[in-house]
């Protein structure tokens, strides 16, 4: 479905400007990855709306998306598991955190682990994220500052829908980052 849409939007800009087939083709990908991620947050919110956690799952989503941007992780070979994966953890998450299961010491543990872990293993290379060994570290700084942001945003503002909320989405990015999970693609490189 997204590829069909891609195609016809790429179709429609094509008509104002000339482009040779390559600079189309990357367009039409640009556009299918824009729209499944559309997609995707719209069934997350339309998810989250009805469990009645969208504040939770939107958080969790926060914590999740946006150090996820700067340092990388597992990618799935298959879009559809990226979908279940993607709103499993982030209503689940959310789920979680509107039970307030986790309290201000426990969160702010697993801040500090999560902000190791990333100081170590970040940034994580795939298929689709490389990264040249002159921005590696600033990739890795800025992972870390990010973590060290939300824990003390976390600890200033403590709510514990909040910090439960940031600390699985930090956990869960973390996870994709370590290297038994991206084993699979380190192979690949070598």
């Amino acid at each position: 479905m997204e590829h069909k849409m891609a195609l016809w939007i790429a179709k429609c800009l094509n008509h104002s400007c000339e482009r040779t087939e390559l600079e189309t083709v990357k367009m039409v990908y640009g556009l299918e990855v824009i729209l499944d991620n559309i997609l995707k947050f719209l069934c997350i919110i339309v998810f989250s709306v009805l469990l009645g956690i969208f504040k939770e799952a939107m958080f969790v989503l926060l914590g999740f998306g946006l150090l996820r941007l700067r340092i990388g992780g597992f990618h799935f070979d298959k879009n559809v598991l990226c979908w279940l994966t993607s709103i499993l953890l982030t209503i689940g998450g959310g789920l979680l955190a509107h039970m307030q299961v986790l309290n201000r010491e426990v969160t702010m543990v697993l801040f500090i682990i999560s902000g190791i872990l990333v100081a170590f293993y970040a940034p994580v290379e795939t298929k689709s994220f490389f990264v040249e060994e002159e921005e590696r570290q600033k990739i890795k700084v800025q992972g870390f500052l990010l973590v060290v942001l939300y824990s003390g945003l976390t600890y200033i503002f403590w709510s514990k829908w909040i910090g439960s909320a940031l600390i699985i989405g930090v956990v869960c990015q973390t996870i994709s980052i370590l290297p038994i999970i991206n084993r699979k693609y380190k192979e690949d490189y070598s």
